[in-house]
């Protein structure tokens, strides 16, 4: 189909989603599968917006869109009953600042070995996006590769996170006594939960109070390289408990000491598989099909909504399912 191709005339749907990205083309699945009639939309001629992956250039060419259309950024005036669509094909990416090239700063030769996700996606091994890929079915559509190791990177220094108990005696980033000190709290952790769960705090006062005291170095151990806290945010105690117990369930699933597995493609893989699923029940996929505005249209029996995609044609609904990012008035 031409990217000019009227398609979408006369049409009507249940339900219209425009983009792609992960959450959409599961709610696109899961909608599908419960028998309504639903169209899905992207501007791109891929899969996956905010959630794709792109080849070197691929990716160095969005980057610089995304920063020229920032400076050209104005926000049209619409109808106080139309709600329109941002022009630009890289609305998810803010402040953009173009330092220097990737396709520049790696050789020609290896470019092709790398890919770049917009969102890099790891999932746990036991954790719950795993079981919704298998009770679903939609795990059929994907691969996945074990992640092989973990570093955390410590006062400049890159250091190998270990995976088991073997593993962690012979680390070299904590002294002996700190690593008898992490593995009494991971211990307490699957001994004592209820207890541990009960403590007021912050998990960080957790590994540093008198039961534990942890000494800095063990204490970014745990947080950030078994509990995944982040720096810009403080867990609580609760969140750091059943952080560190899903890791323990996770690692060493697959015959390799870390937690985590990847899609093998890219995390796109991941919305692709739910769109995969949601074709198969009779959903309709139109890319390369940007949306210019969405109008509250009042007729004889229910009221419906228009969205219309320009030359594309339009299509009417019940629902209009899209990020708030994309548009220009969202409120």
């Amino acid at each position: 189909m031409m990217e000019g191709d009227r398609c979408l005339d006369d049409t009507n749907y249940d339900v219209v989603i425009i983009g792609t990205s992960f959450i959409q083309c599961m709610v696109a699945a899961a909608l599908s599968r419960a028998g309504l009639k639903v169209l899905q939309t992207d501007m791109f001629d891929y899969y996956g917006g905010p959630n794709s992956n792109h080849s070197l250039l691929s990716f160095d060419s969005l980057l610089l869109r995304a920063q020229q259309e920032q400076q050209q950024q104005a926000t049209p005036s619409a109808a106080a009953s139309t709600l329109t669509f941002k022009s630009n094909d890289s609305w998810f990416l803010e402040n953009v600042e173009i330092i220097k090239p990737l396709s520049e700063a790696i050789p020609s030769s290896d470019a092709r070995k790398f890919t770049v996700d917009i969102l890099p996606t790891l999932l746990y091994n036991k954790g719950e996006q795993v079981e919704v890929l298998v009770k679903s079915a939609t795990a059929r559509y994907l691969e996945f590769k074990a992640v092989e190791t973990c570093q955390m990177r410590w006062k400049g220094v890159w250091n190998e996170v270990p995976g088991n108990k073997s593993a962690l005696f012979s680390d070299h980033l904590l002294s002996l006594p700190e690593k008898r000190l992490v593995m009494r709290f991971l211990t307490s952790v699957t001994e004592n939960e209820g207890q541990l769960s009960s403590e007021q705090g912050s998990f960080s006062s957790l590994l540093t109070s008198e039961k534990f005291k942890l000494s800095p170095t063990a204490q970014a151990f745990v947080e950030h390289a078994i509990a995944l806290s982040n720096h810009g945010g403080e867990l609580s105690i609760s969140q750091g408990l059943e952080a560190v117990k899903l890791y323990a369930r996770s690692v060493g699933v697959h015959g390799v000491m870390t937690p985590f597995l990847a899609p093998l493609y890219g995390a796109s893989e991941l919305g692709q598989a739910f769109a995969r699923m949601a074709a198969v029940y009779n959903a309709t996929y139109v890319l390369r099909c940007p949306a210019v505005d969405i109008k509250a249209e009042n007729g004889e029996g229910e009221s419906k909504l228009v969205a219309s995609f320009g030359m594309r044609g339009s299509a009417a609904s019940k629902w209009v399912l899209t990020p708030a990012g994309m548009m220009t008035n969202p409120s």
